[in-house]
Formats: structure tokens, sequence, C-alpha cells
């Protein structure tokens, strides 16, 4: 993965500024499936705009084999163009889910992801609570999004952010790093790693929420409420799978001079 930068680029429709990441481009249309108020901006995917009880949702086209782990950056704006709104939310997700192509769940504080079955989302909340979680659900009975989160932990405004836009903007924007290796899962705020939680994609509570091949569908939501009506896009994105090395074999552990037998006595 390449560094962090703090460079700046500026949605030249939406006006949010987001702090962009080294050498990562925005996410290609081609390459991603759309739903709800979603639109593709030039710098990247606008989830919703400022208006109430909106939920946006992007997922790749394809599904995503993620069993053997993944590494994801991605970069965020959450605001009001062109005025100090004060309010910064409801929030966003990143989101792995086994349900359908373009699933999506409730708006305001659901932030498109409550409701959703075989999905593990990592909840950025930015409005009247502001934390980090993680959460996972699966098609079984009281397995929901909305049951308590495998790890939350709070933020502040200076981890999400805060910075000054155009025309005193009042915004958050940031990185977000997940990175998951099957039984564990950390999140990075900022460059700051702020959970580092057991979780295996394919044993939640006894069962997997992954295809038989081990895929699933990756993308983002966010959503909006009657009172919190920000502007949520995602800018630059970055991906690697198969991050989990593979286990040695004998043979290859003799080569590298690492495996020595014991002689019989």
């Amino acid at each position: 993965m390449r560094p962090l930068v703090a460079l700046v680029a500026t949605c030249s429709l939406c006006t949010l500024t987001l702090p962009a990441l080294a050498g990562i481009i925005p996410p290609v249309p081609s390459q991603w499936a759309i739903g709800g108020s979603t639109s593709f901006m030039p710098d990247g995917l606008l989830l919703t705009g400022n208006n109430p009880q909106q939920v946006g949702i992007a997922y790749m086209q394809n599904r995503v084999a993620v069993r053997n782990g993944f590494d994801v950056r991605f970069n965020y704006g959450i605001g009001v163009p062109g005025q100090n709104s004060g309010s910064t939310g409801e929030g966003l997700a990143f989101v792995i889910q086994n349900q359908a192509p373009l699933a999506a769940g409730a708006p305001a504080s659901g932030l498109g992801v409550v409701g959703l079955q075989n999905a593990l989302v990592i909840m950025l909340r930015t409005g009247a609570v502001q934390s980090l979680d993680v959460r996972v659900a699966r098609s079984a009975p009281g397995i929901t999004i909305t049951s308590p989160a495998l790890a939350s932990v709070p933020v502040t405004n200076q981890q999400l952010r805060q910075i000054a836009g155009p025309g005193g903007l009042s915004q958050v924007g940031g990185e977000v790093r997940v990175r998951y290796e099957p039984g564990r899962i950390r999140v990075e705020l900022a460059g700051q790693q702020l959970i580092d939680t057991i979780v295996n994609l394919d044993n939640i509570n006894g069962g997997s929420i992954l295809d038989g091949a081990g895929s699933a569908f990756m993308g983002f939501s966010a959503a909006t409420s009657q009172f919190r009506t920000d502007q949520h896009m995602i800018g630059g994105f970055e991906m690697a799978l198969n991050i989990v090395p593979a286990p040695a074999t004998a043979g290859a552990l003799a080569a590298l001079g690492l495996l020595t037998t014991r002689r019989r006595r």
C-alpha cells in the first residue's frame, strides 16, 4: 500500500473538499453499480445529495473474492456545499454483503445498512453520535446489523479531519483503511488504528456470509435524515486481495533452509 499524503482534491460539482490519497484514482464508473441517490462525479461517488431521507449505495459490478483477506483504502467527504452547516451526518459505511447486487438498508442513522443480511459493515457515524463501528449480520434468527457491535469506538472531530472548505464550508473528510485477514479485522481512521478485533467471514454465528467461492459484493452506503442532509462522497479507492500468504510446503521450507530434521539416537 502506498503512504497517505496530505494533498487535497476538490469535487468540482458538489464543492466538497476531500483529502486525497497518493496515486489512487476515483472509482471507475464501468466497474461500479449504483443505486438510490448515488451518482458518478468527476472526482468520485456522490452517495447522497443534501436532501432529506436519502440512501445512496454503490457496489463493485462483480463479486469480490474476500475469503483470503483484503486491504482497502478510501477517502471520504461529508458536508453541505457553500454553507457552514454545523452538521456532518449521518455518516457512511464500507460494506461486504452477500444479499443482492444493490442491497440497501434503512436511511438516517441506519446509514443504508441496517436491515442487511449476510453482511460485514464498517460504520462511520458522524451525526449526533460520532463513532466507528464493526457490525455483522447473517440470515439467521436474531443476527442483524442492529445487534451489538463487534467493536465500537468514539471518534473526535480531529480524527474525522474537520476542515474548512470553500465559502466557510463545515465538513469532515479523511482516509479510512480496512484490512481483513481470516479471523481478524483492523480499521484505521486518518492513519490511526482504532479497531483490531476478531471476526471470520466464514464463521458468523456458526455460518459463512460468503458464497461458495468465498466471494461477496463490496461497496459503500450512506444516508441522510430529516434534519441531517449533508452530501456524502467517496473519492479515491484502492483494493488489494489475497493478502494472507498460503502456508509454505515442506519442500519450500527445505529450499529456504528453514526445515530441519531430528536424528534418531
